[in-house]
C-alpha cells in the first residue's frame, strides 16, 4: 500500500474511534455544528443541491428551500458520524420495521431478491440492519480510488455480515448472488446519462439506472423497495415495499414505480435525501 493510501487508512481510522465514542446526542450536537459550519463555508455542490430542491419542490418559498437545504447538511453529516461509529453506534438505535414479512416471504421462493432503494435516510442503517438481520445481501458499490479508503469503507459495511460485488464486477457475479437466492442491493436513483431510462422523478424526465429491471426480467427475482427515515431522537424506521406487479411489464414502467416509491418518501423528509448529487444532469432525447 503506497505511503498516501497507508495516511488516509490511519486518518479514517482515528475519525472513527473518535465518532465511536460518541452517543446519540453528542452526535447529533456535532454534526449540527460541522453541518452549519459546511453550509456557510463550504461551497462545493451547495448551488446544485439548492437548484436541485428548486426544482423538485417549485412551488414552496425560497426561505423554505434554503431551510430545507440547510437540515440536509446536518442531517448527512449525522449519518457520517453514525457510520463511522459502527458497530457501537448502531447497537445504541431503535430501529422498527414495516412489513418485515415481504423480504422474508421473497426469500423463501428461492428466485433472489433485488432490494432497491436510493440515496435517502440513513441507508448504512438500512444496510447494517439487513446483516444483522442474517438476511444474504450482497451490495452494488463504487469501489474507491483510494486502497486505504477502500479498504476501510468495505470494512466497515461488512462488519455487519453484508458482502460488496462492486460496480466494474463482472454481472456474473450479480447473477450468482440471485441464483443462490440471496439478497442484491442496488441504489438506483443516480443520472444513468444516455445509458439510462428516462422516468419522472419530481414530474422531471430523469436518466434512471436500467439494473433494477434488467435483473428483474432475466432472473425473475422478487423486487423489493427498502429505505430507512430518522423518525426521532435515535429512532429509525425501515420501511419494506413491494413494487406494484402490473408494473413488472418493462423496464420503463418498472424503473418509474420505485421511483415513485422514493419521491413519496422524498415528499415526507426531503430534508433526507442527498441533494448533491447531479441528479438531471442529463436531458431526456430531444431537449
Amino acid at each position: 500500500m503506497k505511503l498516501n493510501e497507508q495516511i488516509m487508512i490511519f486518518f479514517l481510522d482515528c475519525l472513527s474511534r473518535f465518532a465511536c465514542r460518541l452517543n446519540a446526542h453528542r452526535r447529533v450536537v456535532l454534526a449540527q455544528k460541522i453541518g452549519g459550519f459546511a453550509y456557510r463555508n463550504i461551497p462545493t455542490r451547495k448551488y446544485l443541491a439548492l437548484k436541485n430542491i428548486d426544482r423538485a419542490f417549485p412551488n414552496k418559498s425560497d426561505q423554505w428551500k434554503t431551510q430545507i437545504l440547510k437540515k440536509s447538511y446536518s442531517f448527512f453529516m449525522e449519518q457520517f458520524l453514525f457510520f463511522f461509529g459502527f458497530p457501537k453506534s448502531y447497537v445504541q438505535t431503535n430501529i422498527q420495521v414495516e412489513n418485515k414479512n415481504l423480504i422474508d416471504n421473497a426469500l423463501k421462493q428461492k428466485k433472489g431478491v433485488l432490494y432497491i432503494t436510493g440515496h435517502f435516510g440513513f441507508w448504512e442503517c438500512n444496510i447494517a440492519w439487513l446483516g444483522k438481520q442474517n438476511y444474504p445481501l450482497t451490495g452494488v458499490a463504487q469501489k474507491q480510488k483510494n486502497k486505504g479508503g477502500h479498504q476501510f469503507f468495505k470494512k466497515k459495511r461488512e462488519w455487519s455480515g453484508i458482502k460488496h460485488i462492486f460496480r466494474k464486477d463482472s454481472l456474473q457475479k450479480m447473477n450468482k448472488v440471485l441464483d443462490d437466492g440471496g439478497v442484491l442491493g442496488l441504489i438506483s436513483d443516480q443520472d444513468a446519462k444516455k445509458r439510462g431510462v428516462f422516468v419522472r422523478f419530481f414530474n422531471i424526465l430523469s436518466s434512471t439506472p436500467k439494473g433494477a429491471a434488467r435483473f428483474y426480467q432475466h432472473k425473475g427475482s422478487i423486487p423489493i423497495f427498502g429505505v430507512c427515515s430518522k423518525e426521532g431522537h435515535n429512532q429509525f424506521l425501515i420501511k419494506l415495499k413491494d413494487i406494484p406487479k402490473e408494473s413488472w411489464i418493462d423496464t420503463e414502467t418498472f424503473t418509474q414505480a420505485y421511483t415513485q416509491l422514493l419521491e413519496n418518501e422524498i415528499r415526507i423528509h426531503p430534508e433526507q435525501y442527498f441533494w448533491w448529487h447531479n441528479r438531471w444532469k442529463t436531458p431526456p432525447p430531444g431537449k
